[in-house]
């Protein structure tokens, strides 16, 4: 379940490099990565192509990602699935107010990736589906 206010993208169709559709201001900087674990989960819906994916999890001081922009993770390469989930914890590190994701078409031709992004709390792992925790 995503918290609105903690929506990177809602249903956000990836068809060339590009940055998240919101910006999570968090009111004050704060590690995301310190203490209880966070999660970065990345849903996505019909994939129209094999195209190669990944995403950078930035912070920034201002809501413009232009002052003291740092990355707090960067995801491996991979090949979305229909209907999959790929979460991704985030680590511990410089503290920032405002954060977003930028998503960069590593390859393929024609892409067409539904994406669904947001901040959870916990993730669930099922053996039996594609789904599985990185991070």
């Amino acid at each position: 379940m995503l918290d609105a206010n903690l929506v990177f993208s809602q249903a956000q169709d990836l068809t060339a490099t590009a940055v998240s559709t919101n910006v999570v201001n968090m009111g004050a900087a704060r590690d995301l990565g310190a203490g209880e674990p966070l999660w970065v989960l990345f849903q996505f819906g019909t994939v129209v192509s094999n195209a190669t994916w990944n995403a950078a999890f930035k912070g920034a001081d201002n809501e413009g990602m232009s002052t003291n922009v740092v990355t707090k993770f960067t995801t491996p390469t991979i090949t979305p699935v229909s209907n999959t989930v790929f979460p991704w914890r985030i680590p511990p590190g410089v503290p920032k107010q405002y954060y977003r994701i930028d998503y960069t078409l590593a390859g393929g031709t024609s892409p067409h990736i539904p994406v669904i992004a947001g901040l959870v709390e916990d993730v669930q792992v099922k053996a039996h589906s594609r789904t599985a925790a990185y991070g």
